[in-house]
């Protein structure tokens, strides 16, 4: 049986639903993919930011583990240096070649470097002295010639610090530099260096350097070697103080000691006249005879005898004597009878004395004392019994003593 064929509008129709509907899987299909497109690129983005994120995190986080490295650094820098400090604080009875020695282990271990050297310099600064360098170094070192003291001028680079006045940084040695002159031949290889100069009273007095540490050295690296040697400084000085006081004090306890037995001595002297001549006083009373002159002796002698008592006063800074200004030349002029009754006839005593004299803030009669000893020692020096003693006044400025020394001198040969 046959079917009837479609009908022209039939297939125009079929023909226009077929197309719309390819119409509408095409649009669809766009949709799709304008949306999938979207998608994609709303994901690269989130990617992209997240990524960015990552890296930020990354970045912070290398940041944060630079930072404690470094804190981490420079707390055991400052461990090292409190406990070198305490070590050397703890010295006893050390040279200073041992000090040296403790100083650079210390700085070596601060830094946290291969290789270190410290030395002092002279008084003009033109010498270096090393007095600690680094063992493995000089072990590793095939130089012939190992000198320990250098001139500053001739030296190479690692002198910029005491030529500039100033610490000096060099993290990349094989760099070209003005003041280079070359390692020796054998010498042990430098990759980077830092010196750092120690100053006192203006002065550079010692020199610290250190080498070859993996890290560049910085200015944090100079500040705390700077404060560790000035914290050595301090202790030595203190150590030098505290030696010097005890030395004083036993001068002081040892002069005390002669001089109480030289005062006892003298005061059984005196006892011995002033308990004679109130025997012979008593005596004369019992005869009713005028006892005047064996009292004006007993009255002598403990005048004297208090005069001592005075004297050990003002040594041991009790007296209750008046100081003021005094010209200690005219002292010694108005003295001069008395100092030449006091020797030998046989002995000329010349006086050189600037007229007016140097005023010094004193007491007249205990400057008259120490005058008469002085006197009375010189003339029992002289084992012939004749010559010539001069007293000589000269005014001498304190240029170049420092001022511990002044101060020892102070209280050693100076009225209180």
């Amino acid at each position: 049986m046959m079917t009837e064929a479609p009908t022209y509008e039939e297939l125009n129709k079929r023909i226009q639903e077929l197309e719309q509907k390819i119409a509408t899987d095409i649009t669809e299909r766009k949709q799709a993919e304008d949306l999938l497109q979207q998608t994609n690129s709303d994901l690269e983005e989130r990617v992209a930011a997240r990524t960015e994120e990552l890296h930020l995190a990354n970045e912070e986080l290398r940041l944060e583990i630079i930072e404690r490295k470094q804190a981490e650094s420079k707390l055991k820098a400052a461990n090292a240096r409190l406990q070198a400090l305490w070590t050397i604080s703890s010295l006893e009875n050390v040279d200073d070649v041992m000090t040296a020695e403790q100083i650079r282990h210390s700085i070596l271990r601060m830094t946290d470097s291969e290789y270190a050297f410290y030395g002092f310099v002279n008084e003009d600064e033109t010498i270096m002295t090393l007095h600690g360098w680094s063992v493995d170094a000089m072990e590793g070192c095939t130089v012939m010639d190992k000198t320990r003291s250098f001139a500053i001028k001739a030296a190479g680079v690692w002198a910029e610090a005491v030529r500039r006045r100033a610490p000096f940084l060099l993290n990349d040695y094989n760099a070209p530099h003005p003041a280079k002159k070359g390692l020796p031949k054998g010498h042990v290889p430098i990759k980077n260096l830092m010196v750092v100069p120690l100053f006192s009273d203006g002065k550079i007095t010692s020199v610290v350097a250190v080498a070859n540490r993996t890290a560049d050295y910085d200015q944090d690296d100079v500040n705390q070697t700077t404060a560790f040697l000035r914290n050595i400084q301090a202790i030595k000085e203190r150590k030098r103080a505290e030696s010097e006081k005890a030395e004083f004090q036993f001068q002081k306890a040892e002069s005390l000691s002669r001089m109480a037995g030289a005062i006892a001595h003298h005061f059984n002297n005196q006892l011995a006249v002033i308990i004679g001549n109130l025997d012979l006083t008593m005596e004369d009373l019992s005869n009713k005879a005028l006892p005047l002159e064996n009292l004006a002796e007993a009255m002598s002698a403990a005048r004297r005898a208090a005069d001592m008592s005075s004297l050990m006063l003002t040594y041991l800074g009790q007296s209750n004597a008046r100081y003021e200004l005094i010209d200690i030349c005219a002292i010694c002029r108005r003295s001069e009878p008395l100092l030449q009754a006091n020797i030998s006839e046989k002995m000329n005593l010349k006086l050189d004395l600037p007229s007016p004299g140097p005023l010094v803030k004193g007491n007249v009669g205990q400057i008259h004392q120490i005058l008469a000893n002085l006197v009375t020692n010189a003339w029992e020096a002289l084992h012939a019994g004749c010559g010539t003693i001069q007293v000589k006044v000269n005014t001498v400025p304190a240029m170049g003593c420092n001022q511990n020394c002044w101060r020892i001198i102070m209280l050693l040969f100076c009225c209180p």
